[in-house]
């Protein structure tokens, strides 16, 4: 399906196209990418020619620029595209007046000195397959630059200037056509017409040639374009702008794959959802509980790398020597710090893949739920009675080690503690629970110990111990097994033994007490596992989501949306869940909904005379007025309170029995 949505969307671009050069098949991006820059930045070399811009001074091309100027040039810039500066024209179309002068004065400052922004010489370029060619030659491309709004809108003004001087003064023949006021494409093919025409009752020969120049994008000779404009009388200020403009030009390749993504994405989520086609991108997320799909694979790319990073000398991206087989691009790497330093984490903190030989050599023993003391349904008295006396009986001549970990919303912290010794320390915070259980056995495998032949730890985290038998756990697991494989050198036995939590027993309690009292002044321990990362990661996309639709013009009118995962197990079937979406986001089908968009001459309600849209049906419309007070008598709400389509919908999405009877026929 993605891919019939994908050939409907876009069907001249093709993410996974070959590129062959010289004899060779190129499929990186980034090679792509510069390949086409290189093709199509390549000029034909012209001899250089020397020019005075000073000839006989023309005042109407070169007066000063006026502010009735840029506000025209402004009103006839169309919305297309913006350029590398991303500033798009709608920017430009709400300055005030006294923004409109600023600006003005700046373009008067570029024409008198043309010293002109870098951006405005910066073009996007996107390639476009010619129709019925080889896309795999790099010359079966057309390219589409996008330039600067504000280059294009400061180049209506001289284009102005220079159209009406040629056509004023005659400069132009009678025979051109292109790019001039009452002379079009119909025009030349009307008088083409007629000259057949006339050819044939005069019983004579026509004859017309057609000319392509090949390779013509960006190869015009600017120095001969120059110099035949200063000799029909273009000459001063604008013509020394036109020749600074058109040189230096700077192009680069638009990698337009990842927008495709978000493209299909949204087409796909409408037609599952059921929401129409005009429904804005931000609440059609948001209602998806979804990540645009370009944001989740870079997301997926981050992940990967991460892994990887955690894998060490055990990845494919590292050589035996330890150092990279592969790196990332500057710009990639940037991003990746620039994500670690956002979680307060170093590349170096992350928990390195240990040798597996060790790992699956280890002879500790692990109890789990084999002892009596480990029935949790026990009383706490009893919990506590029947540990002291497995102590006394099975491990009366081990060293016992309690550990715990404390997690609030600001600090994650490890204690452990034994009958000589205890330690209590802070982990980085974005460890789970799962992560500083495993943590603090290593920590007290490390700290504790004096010698002892038998050690005995205590933890109340049963998946950790759990784990531990399983060669496929996490990277902090495999950790542990590594250092219990170490510690065993220097002990003739390793125990681990689950404890209920929080049962009254003295050594958890202790253990316990430490954890909680670490506080923003104690060490911290910088390690963190990449399993950790990752999932942070994924709520981060999550929050942000839900952020980006907060921070939008949509969340006031709104509010509160429910995403569709949230409400579907309430509703009964499909056309419920359509029904709902609509309502939620406004986009259930009414008059005024299709005059909005140019779908509908009048939107207003037949009884009440005004705009008949889904907030106005629901809470007002009198044509309605006897169903809706029924509905509110089933809902048990009181609709006199309800001044808002926003405070309606967020009682209706409140509870389960309420949106399960909120149906509309």
């Amino acid at each position: 399906m993605l891919n019939k949505i994908s050939n409907h969307v876009s069907q001249d671009t093709n993410t996974s196209i070959l590129i062959i050069h010289n004899n060779r098949i190129i499929s990186n991006p980034q090679r792509q990418s510069n390949l086409f820059v290189n093709f199509f930045a390549l000029r034909i070399q012209h001899e250089p020619i020397p020019l005075d811009y000073n000839g006989v001074y023309n005042s109407n091309l070169n007066h000063p620029i006026q502010i009735q100027e840029t506000i025209k040039a402004i009103q006839n810039t169309k919305n297309s595209t913006p350029g590398a500066d991303n500033i798009p024209a709608a920017w430009f179309k709400r300055l005030n007046n006294q923004q409109v002068h600023t600006l003005t004065a700046s373009f008067q400052e570029i024409f008198i000195t043309t010293n002109i922004p870098q951006q405005w010489k910066h073009s996007l370029i996107i390639p476009i397959p010619k129709p019925s060619k080889d896309k795999t030659i790099i010359s079966s491309y057309r390219p589409i630059a996008l330039t600067s709004v504000g280059a294009k809108i400061f180049e209506r003004i001289p284009t102005k200037r220079i159209s009406t001087f040629l056509l004023t003064q005659k400069k132009i023949p009678h025979f051109v056509h292109g790019f001039l006021p009452l002379r079009d494409n119909q025009l030349a093919i009307y008088k083409i017409q007629s000259n057949i025409l006339e050819s044939h009752q005069r019983k004579d020969f026509f004859i017309g040639i057609n000319l392509d120049i090949k390779s013509a994008y960006d190869s015009v000779y600017i120095d001969g374009l120059i110099q035949k404009c200063l000799h029909i009388g273009i000459t001063g200020y604008i013509v020394k702008f036109i020749h600074q403009f058109l040189q230096d030009r700077v192009l680069q390749w638009s990698a337009t794959h990842l927008k495709i993504c978000d493209v299909i994405q949204t087409t796909a989520l409408r037609t599952a959802i059921g929401l129409p086609i005009w429904t804005p991108n931000i609440i059609l997320l948001k209602l998806a509980a979804q990540e645009t799909l370009s944001g989740k694979i870079k997301r997926l790319a981050t992940q990967f790398f991460l892994k990887h990073i955690a894998y060490g000398a055990h990845s494919p991206l590292y050589r035996n020597d330890g150092t990279q087989s592969v790196k990332l691009t500057n710009k990639d790497s940037s991003a990746l710090d620039q994500l670690l330093s956002d979680f307060n984490i170093g590349i170096d903190h992350i928990i390195k893949f240990p040798n597996t030989c060790d790992c699956l050599n280890i002879k500790c023993k692990i109890h789990l739920q084999s002892l009596m003391f480990q029935n949790k349904s026990l009383p706490k008295t009893t919990i506590e009675s029947l540990f002291e006396d497995t102590i006394r009986i099975n491990f009366s001549n081990f060293f016992l080690i309690a550990t715990d970990t404390s997690k609030s919303q600001q600090i994650t912290s490890i204690a452990g503690t034994s009958i000589t010794n205890s330690f209590a320390y802070r982990l980085q915070h974005i460890n789970s629970i799962f992560s500083a259980e495993a943590l603090v056995l290593c920590q007290a495998l490390d700290e504790l110990p004096n010698g002892e032949d038998n050690l005995l730890l205590l933890t109340d985290n049963l998946s950790v111990l759990q784990a531990n038998l399983s060669i496929k756990s996490h990277k902090v697991i495999l950790r542990l097994a590594a250092k219990i494989a170490t510690r065993e050198k220097f002990h003739e036995n390793i125990d681990l033994l689950w404890t209920p939590g929080h049962a009254g027993m003295k050594w958890n309690e202790k253990a316990d007490t430490l954890a909680r009292r670490v506080s923003e002044s104690d060490l911290n321990i910088q390690w963190v596992t990449a399993e950790d990362i990752i999932t942070q990661l994924k709520v981060h996309s999550g929050n942000q989501t839900d952020a980006t639709y907060r921070e939008s013009k949509y969340y006031a009118t709104l509010g509160y949306i429910p995403s569709i995962q949230t409400t579907a197990p309430w509703l009964k079937n499909r056309r419920e869940d359509i029904i709902i979406a609509r309502i939620i986001s406004r986009m259930i089908i009414t008059s005024a909904l299709l005059h909005r968009f140019g779908l509908n001459d009048n939107p207003l309600c037949s009884m009440c005379k005004c705009d008949n849209s889904i907030e106005h049906i629901l809470l007002y419309c009198r044509k309605y007025s006897l169903i809706r007070q029924s509905l509110c008598r089933h809902l048990n709400i009181n609709l006199a309170v309800l001044s808002t389509f926003k405070s309606f919908i967020s009682i209706i999405c409140s509870s389960q029995p309420l949106l399960k009877f909120f149906d509309i026929f």
